[in-house]
C-alpha cells in the first residue's frame, strides 16, 4: 500500500492511483535509475509470485537529476564511502543524503546517490563529509544535471561517468486492474 499525508496526522491509501495496488506479498522496494535516463525506476521483490516486479519510470523529466558515486581513499575511510554525507545547494535549498550499504528489508541500496534538480540548470557545488575519524569535508564544483559523476576522496575533482550503452528493456505487461 502507498500512503500520503492528506493533512497533519491523517493519511490516505493512494495505492490505486499510484498503480502499485497489487495483491502481492511485497518484501522490498528498490529505487534505481535502471535505464540511466535520469529518473528513478522501481524493483519490487515479493514473497509470492511474481517474485520481482519492475516499474520503469517513463516521465519526461530527462536531465533533471544528478547521480554521484563516491570513492573513499581506503586509508582513513572505506573505499565504498559508506557513511559519507553529501550536500547540494539547489535554488536556495540544501539537499542532503547519506550513502548507505543497505536500506529497507531484503534490499540493497544503489552505489549512486540520486538528487533531483527540477528545472534548475546548474552547475552546482557539492560538499562531501567523508566517513573518517575527522569527518573531513571536501567540496566539488561544476556538477551539472543530466550527468553521473565519480567523486574521489582527497582529489577534489569530479569525473564524469559515461552512461552505459542502451540495455535490453523488459517487455511491458498489461496487468488486470479490477
Amino acid at each position: 500500500m502507498v500512503f500520503v499525508a492528506v493533512r497533519t496526522g491523517v493519511f490516505a491509501d493512494i495505492s490505486f492511483a499510484s498503480g502499485l495496488d497489487y495483491k502481492d506479498d511485497g518484501r522490498s522496494v528498490v529505487p534505481v535509475d535502471w535505464d540511466h535516463d535520469g529518473d528513478m525506476d522501481i524493483f519490487i521483490s515479493n514473497r509470492n509470485a511474481p517474485r520481482i516486479r519492475f516499474f520503469r519510470n517513463e516521465s519526461n523529466n530527462h536531465n533533471s537529476s544528478i547521480q554521484l558515486k563516491l570513492s573513499g581513499n581506503g586509508i582513513s575511510s572505506n573505499k565504498d564511502a559508506i557513511g559519507a554525507r553529501v550536500q547540494i545547494k539547489i535554488n536556495g535549498q540544501t539537499l542532503v543524503q547519506t550513502l548507505r550499504a543497505g536500506e529497507g528489508f531484503l534490499s540493497q541500496s544503489s552505489q549512486y546517490l540520486h538528487f533531483g534538480t527540477g528545472n534548475n540548470k546548474g552547475p552546482f557545488d557539492v560538499s562531501v563529509n567523508w566517513p573518517d575519524k575527522n569527518n573531513s569535508l571536501e567540496n566539488f564544483t561544476d556538477i551539472n544535471p543530466g550527468q553521473r559523476y565519480l567523486l574521489k576522496q582527497g582529489k577534489g575533482i569530479s569525473t564524469e561517468i559515461e552512461t552505459r550503452p542502451a540495455i535490453k528493456t523488459f517487455n511491458p505487461s498489461n496487468p488486470n486492474i479490477p
